[in-house]
């Protein structure tokens, strides 16, 4: 835009210049007379002629296409030129002999006369969107109205028209109605994909009168000084009951109104009754100064609510100091602001009358407007003060003067407690003068001496008849705090690190003669360690205990309901604790369920559970014997025995056998039974019958003994 920078440039061979063009695919037309030798590309005559025409790329960096027209005469006179951006070229030549002609030329060459006029036309058939819209029966309508859109003059393959009110169409040529009054400007895009470019779009403006009755809009009406009345009803011509022809007005008056307006639609009118709250309003006094402090700002009496911007809700408001008053008030309906600017210029510093408790002091007023005398002959607004006396200050601001004085005394007071110190032990702090008339320490205490027994920062406030001091100092208590755990038990571990936090600038010394501030114990006992830093010493004491930790071996048990059972744990130790609260080394259950043991070894402690269960019945019940033996070594009844499942709750059996006339031929007593038809000597009995008596005793006491009695056949 500020045409500083040139993009590129292209020279071309000896051409006297009559057209010029850029397309809407931004390629470069031009064309002359009496060309030079120049390129031809796709040319209607190669060989050189008096007229040319080239088409270039947008770059101007290659030839789209280059012709020769005519004979060596033929030339192009001013205005003949006519270049389409969509790609054509409209040309008229003059020529003097042959000129490239088609098959359905008007007329031939040489005509008569020196010269012919050829007319030609080149087709370079870009393909881009050219977007161009058009509306019948007319640009302006009544609502509703239809309007019908065409195209004509437009290139590419798709559309989209958007009517601006909510509406779209993608038709070539659509219809369309507005139903509300309006200005509407219809965008028509048109798209080719396949093109230079993408799309193109044109707009159409459209009025759409109202042919309604118009309505006249009320503008606001309550505390307003005039009303504002008007329409909608836009594109018109206008006539307001009072004379108006605006399509708006204000009144200050009541009483009905009435407005036609007229337009390509027709005539319309509508009436309304104006009636309105005046507004309220006040003005606050001219801005000014003032001198008295008693001044005071005081708002209407028309109002009923008062609020300033200092945060007031009075009628009257007292000036404390220079700057802007805004005050917004009310009627109950109505309200109005105002604001005045008020220039302070009185001081109160004599109720500032003073003792000085030190060595000089600063007085200051403030006249941001106006002029300040001191009796020092000072006009600053501050001045420093080092002399007891009486002085004063004069202010004036354009509208006041006023005087103040005030009476200075200067007793200064010092107070200075010892420098800060480190103690090993409680002392005490002195701060004794007889000047002073008051203490005050930091504990809230009020004797002249302190007593300090732990660290940190000490104050001290005194007063005498007029001043008061101050001073902080710090003391440090270098306390030792034994080191935590002192009585220490390891467990199943026999050496141990006994430390004492490392104080940079202290000795350590053990009773083991070491000097390092952390030892490794190895045997149970007592070790004291001395620690000295500075002007203090303290001892600190380690009880060591080492021991094992108890090992518990006690499996699960059963018993028969009924029955109890003794659980005894290592009698080694001497501390037991069991879950029935029992503290010896053993205890008597007679009871199913989970049971535990505690046991601590100077503090080495184990705790171990075991479970109690009852015997099942069942694994004592009757079982049968066999009736024969055929003690033939066959593996079938050889052997006369018991099917017993479980005998471990059996402590032994007995068995007693008798042939038929009651001699005791067989006696065994084991923990099972097994008799294979034998004697004691182990000889083998005669084929017949024989007697049995078997018994077993059993771990429980509800069922001590189970017998068997019968008979049994021995066979070959």
């Amino acid at each position: 835009s500020e045409l500083d920078t040139l993009e590129w440039t292209s020279t071309f061979a000896s051409l006297r210049h009559s057209a010029f063009l850029v397309d809407n695919c931004k390629n470069i037309y031009a064309a002359g007379n009496q060309p030079g030798s120049v390129d031809t590309v796709d040319a209607v005559q190669a060989t050189q002629g008096g007229f040319y025409v080239m088409v270039l790329s947008p770059e101007a960096d290659t030839i789209l296409m280059g012709s020769y027209y005519g004979t060596t005469g033929s030339h192009v006179d001013g205005g003949t030129s006519r270049f389409d951006k969509r790609g054509a070229v409209y040309q008229a030549t003059c020529t003097n002999g042959a000129f490239p002609l088609t098959s359905t030329a008007w007329s031939g060459n040489q005509n008569g006369g020196s010269y012919d006029l050829t007319v030609l036309k080149i087709d370079m058939e870009i393909q881009a969107a050219v977007a161009n819209a058009q509306i019948a029966p007319n640009s302006v309508g009544c609502a509703p109205y239809t309007a019908n859109f065409t195209n004509f003059g437009s290139q590419g393959l798709s559309h989209y028209w958007d009517f601006k009110d909510g509406d779209t169409s993608n038709l070539a040529t659509p219809s369309h109605t507005f139903n509300d009054p309006g200005v509407y400007e219809v965008d028509y895009v048109i798209f080719d994909t396949g093109g230079c470019v993408l799309s193109d779009t044109a707009t159409l403006i459209i009025v759409v009168h109202d042919s309604t009755a118009p309505e006249i809009v009320v503008g606001p009406t309550e505390c307003v000084d005039e009303v504002v009345l008007t329409t909608t009803s836009a594109y018109a011509s206008y006539e307001w009951s009072t004379g108006a022809a605006t399509q708006t007005i204000t009144t200050d008056s009541v009483g009905e109104y009435w407005l036609q307006i007229t337009n390509s639609c027709g005539s319309y009118s509508d009436t309304v009754q104006i009636d309105y709250t005046p507004s309220f309003s006040f003005i606050l006094p001219p801005d000014t100064g003032i001198c008295d402090p008693n001044f005071f700002l005081s708002g209407p009496d028309s109002a009923i609510n008062y609020l300033w911007n200092s945060g007031d809700t009075t009628q009257t408001l007292t000036i404390p100091n220079t700057g802007v008053y805004t005050l917004i008030a009310d009627n109950g309906t109505c309200a109005d602001t105002d604001s005045i600017h008020i220039t302070v210029a009185y001081t109160n510093i004599s109720s500032q009358d003073t003792v000085l408790c030190v060595d000089s002091a600063v007085f200051a007023v403030n006249n941001d407007s106006g002029s300040i005398t001191w009796s020092t002959g000072d006009t600053v607004s501050s001045i420093t003060i080092d002399s007891a006396g009486t002085y004063w200050v004069k202010l004036e601001n354009g509208y006041c003067t006023v005087i103040d004085t005030i009476d200075v005394i200067i007793a200064p007071l010092e107070l200075n407690l010892p420098s800060d110190t480190a103690i090993c032990s409680p002392i005490f702090i002195n701060a004794f003068d007889s000047t002073f008339v008051s203490y005050l320490w930091s504990d809230s205490s009020t004797d002249s001496s302190l007593l300090v027994i732990d660290s940190g920062s000490i104050w001290l406030e005194v007063s005498n008849a007029h001043c008061s001091d101050a001073d902080t100092m710090r003391v440090d208590n270098i306390v030792y705090i034994p080191s935590s755990g002192n009585n220490q038990f390891y467990c199943d571990t026999f050496t141990a690190p006994l430390a004492i936090v490392d104080r940079p600038g202290a000795d350590f010394l053990w009773s083991t003669g070491d000097t390092t501030n952390v030892i490794i114990a190895t045997e149970s006992g007592r070790y004291i360690v001395t620690i000295s830093e500075g002007i203090c010493n303290w001892l600190d004491t380690f009880e060591v205990q080492f021991a094992k930790t108890p090992e518990i071996d006690i499996p699960n048990y059963e018993m028969c309901e009924g029955d109890s059972v003794i659980i005894n744990a290592d009698t080694s130790y001497s501390n037991y604790i069991w879950s029935n609260t029992a503290s010896s080394s053993s205890i008597v259950v007679k009871d199913s369920g989970s049971y535990w043991v505690s046991i601590n070894n100077n503090g080495c402690e184990k705790r171990h559970e075991f479970q109690v269960s009852y015997l099942d019945a069942s694994r004592i019940g009757s079982h049968s014997v066999p009736n024969v033996l055929t003690p033939n070594s066959d593996g079938i009844n050889d052997v006369l025995f018991i099917d017993i499942n479980d005998y471990s709750v059996f402590t032994h059996w007995t068995i007693d056998v008798y042939n038929r006339w009651g001699s005791l031929v067989y006696h065994s007593s084991e923990p099972t039974i097994r008799w294979e038809g034998r004697t004691f000597t182990g000889e083998p009995l005669k084929p017949g019958v024989y007697y049995y008596i078997i018994d077993g005793s059993t771990i429980c006491l509800q069922k001590e003994t189970v017998g068997y009695r019968g008979s049994i056949t021995i066979l070959e």
